[in-house]
């Protein structure tokens, strides 16, 4: 997480809110992920790990985008 927000302060220069906002948003997901996992719901669990592949999925797509938009 230090680094996913080291380099959203860095690479991105997005607000602090935002940042604050995303790992929010992360830890939800991975508690998710946990809770399917701990309750033995292999549907719930697979939704949840779904779920954050597809936030991963856009986060890195947005990096790359703004990334190749300036160099």
């Amino acid at each position: 997480m230090e680094m996913t927000t080291q380099q959203l302060l860095e690479e991105v220069n997005l607000n602090l809110g935002y940042v604050l906002e995303s790992i929010e948003k992360s830890f939800k997901e991975h508690e998710d992920i946990f809770n399917g996992i701990r309750g033995r719901d292999e549907k719930a669990g697979a939704e949840a790990i779904g779920m954050h592949f597809e936030e991963l999925e856009r986060y890195f797509g947005s990096i790359y985008s703004a990334s190749s938009r300036r160099g």
